[in-house]
This record gives C-alpha cells, sequence and structure tokens, in this order.
C-alpha cells in the first residue's frame, strides 16, 4: 500500500462571512496526482492553501506523512518533511535573483541540485542572475513553477508538491515540459496537488 503524503481531514474553511470549504476530505498518495479542475470559485486554490497550512480551519485537520501540520484549534507544526509550492500568487521577491530564489527553495527541501539546465530547459538560463521584479509576468510564473517542482526532484523521500495554476502565462513549449516534469515526479514516487483549468494537464492525473 502507497503512504499517504497528504491527508485534509474533515476540513472546513471560512473566509469572510463564508464558508468556501465544508467537511472536505482528501488523501494523496505517493506517485498520485490529484488534478483539481472545477469552475472558477469553487474553492480550487483554497484547498491549495489548506495543504500547505495557510489558512486558519473551522473544522478538521491537515497531515503531511501522518504528522499533523495544522487542525481546527490553532495548533501548527512546521512540517519535518519538505514541500514544493507555488500559489496562483507567485510568491516571488522582486528583490531576489532568478536563481537566488530557486535555490532557496531547494534550501527549505534541504537539498541541492543543479538549477542550470533547468533554466536551460524553460528558456530562463539568460536570466539567471537577474532580478526577477525585471522579468516578465510568464518569465516570472516559470520562476514559481520551477520553485514549487524542483523541491520533488531533491533526495530520496517521497515529497509533496502542490501547484496552484502552475501553466498560467507559459508558453505552449513549456506546458509541454511541465506534463513530462510532472510525469518525472510521480514516477520518483512524490503525491502532487495540482490546481488548473489547462486541457493540457488532464493526462497528468491520476484521480
Amino acid at each position: 500500500m502507497s503512504e499517504s503524503i497528504l491527508t485534509l481531514d474533515d476540513v472546513t474553511v471560512r473566509r469572510g462571512s463564508s464558508i468556501v470549504l465544508k467537511n472536505l476530505h482528501l488523501e494523496v498518495e505517493q506517485g498520485q496526482l490529484v488534478l483539481l479542475n472545477g469552475e472558477n470559485g469553487a474553492g480550487e486554490s483554497t484547498i491549495i492553501e489548506v495543504a500547505a497550512g495557510l489558512l486558519p480551519l473551522e473544522t478538521g485537520q491537515v497531515r503531511h506523512h501522518n504528522e499533523l501540520v495544522l487542525d481546527a484549534s490553532g495548533r501548527s507544526k512546521r512540517t519535518q518533511s519538505a514541500f514544493g509550492l507555488a500559489l496562483q500568487s507567485d510568491g516571488c521577491i522582486g528583490s531576489q535573483r532568478v536563481e537566488e530564489h530557486l535555490l532557496n527553495a531547494l534550501d527549505l527541501a534541504d537539498g541541492r541540485i543543479d538549477v542550470g539546465p533547468w533554466l536551460e530547459r524553460y528558456n530562463l538560463l539568460h536570466r539567471r542572475h537577474d532580478l526577477i521584479a525585471h522579468l516578465s509576468g510568464g518569465q516570472r510564473r516559470k520562476v514559481a513553477m520551477l520553485a514549487g517542482i524542483l523541491p520533488g526532484f531533491v533526495g530520496e523521500q517521497a515529497k509533496l508538491i502542490l501547484l496552484d495554476e502552475p501553466g498560467a502565462g507559459l508558453d505552449e513549449a513549456s506546458r509541454a515540459n511541465l506534463v513530462e516534469d510532472l510525469h518525472g515526479l510521480r514516477k520518483r514516487g512524490d503525491a502532487l496537488l495540482l490546481a488548473s483549468h489547462h486541457a493540457d494537464f488532464i493526462a497528468c492525473a491520476t484521480d
């Protein structure tokens, strides 16, 4: 039986006066890619943020590798298991350089790989030492996406990878590369939760 990497158990989330998730149960196991592709406003981004432990819960709990990350009492714990995260609001810091941002993401995953081939793969090698603030919107999205997936290629332990609209702003060739890389992460045994409306990613999904 595959290990459960992410568990959302009876999760309810309120934003303002509205309940946006109610009694949600979701489990993502090793080698699985769960695709969230409902209509806009259906709560996909909220699920990604909850899975990362970023939002308070009305009910339920969030676990990574069966380790408690967050519960409804407000208890939270920095997970001992690194995970990759790319939010729809890219989270990049404009004053950082491209390579610096990616290396910081890898450091949080307790490992390093050569980012050069990845930058070349996504046509960013020439921007390696540039400030993120000087990138185009599409280039900035590529950096955010790479910061989300690269932790999954570090080390031997299966990682949780959380991606919110990773294909947004990417050209067709880059989306095709990303599809290949998502398959690569699954083959490594990583568990992926992906929110996207791009048809490209449907073939990647196991659920």
